[in-house]
């Protein structure tokens, strides 16, 4: 087994059974691309916070990161955003964890994908925050680290971690009213007859489609 793993973790599992392979098999292939591709997001969120530090994307002509990569890498904001705010916390918190820090001999570590980090980076705040009890913090950051929890499970708990009263009251969102309010016009519109109030179907028909593209194009402004 691997010198210095727990094998309960997922880490220790893969790494134990990669010594049990010899190197030149099919299996022995495939899990050490398994690793790999585990750890190939925390590579690129290294380079990305360089680009950022230094305001390299700026040089390059672009007026923010996000433009930067929507343009040249092809990452949307939200998973630029995912990148910087995971490996932000991980310079925090696990930094044993970034390929900078890791020898240049050794293999990649079996990494959490990005969305765990993610989640754990926003549970960070709400730990700082005072929102979320130290102590369950750190139980699922070991577990988050362990391989032991995914996103999904991770926000669950992060969410029921914040007391009732601190917990925050969703923004009202005039968009989704508004959608379901063309919803409504939509079948009001479908249950008219097209001889009665030709003019004033068409009239509406317009108006929905402009609000329509209202919509969407708010929608998109805010990803």
């Amino acid at each position: 087994m691997s010198e210095g793993l727990d094998q309960e973790t997922l880490e220790g599992r893969l790494k134990a059974m990669l010594d049990t392979l010899d190197e030149s098999d099919l299996r022995y292939q495939a899990l050490k691309g398994s690793v790999e591709f585990r750890s190939a997001w925390v590579d690129l969120a290294e380079y990305l916070s360089e680009v950022v530090d230094n305001d390299a994307f700026k040089e390059w002509g672009y007026r923010t990161v996000f433009a930067y990569c929507a343009t040249e890498l092809d990452i949307s904001r939200a998973t630029a955003r995912k990148l910087l705010e995971g490996y932000s916390w991980l310079a925090e918190e696990a930094p044993e964890y970034l390929p900078k820090n890791r020898p240049a001999d050794a293999p990649a570590r079996v990494m959490p994908d990005m969305d765990t980090v993610s989640v754990m980076a926003k549970g960070y705040a709400d730990y700082t925050d005072e929102r979320v009890p130290q102590e369950t913090y750190l139980e699922l950051k070991d577990a988050a680290l362990r391989g032991e929890r995914n996103a999904r499970e991770l926000r669950k708990e992060f969410k029921e971690a914040v007391p009732e009263h601190l917990r925050e009251t969703p923004a009202p969102n005039p968009l989704k009213h508004l959608k379901r309010a063309l919803n409504e016009v939509e079948k009001a519109l479908d249950q008219m007859e097209p001889e009665e109030q030709a003019e004033l179907l068409e009239q509406a028909g317009e108006l929905r489609d402009a609000i329509f593209a209202l919509v969407s194009s708010q929608e998109i402004a805010g990803e």
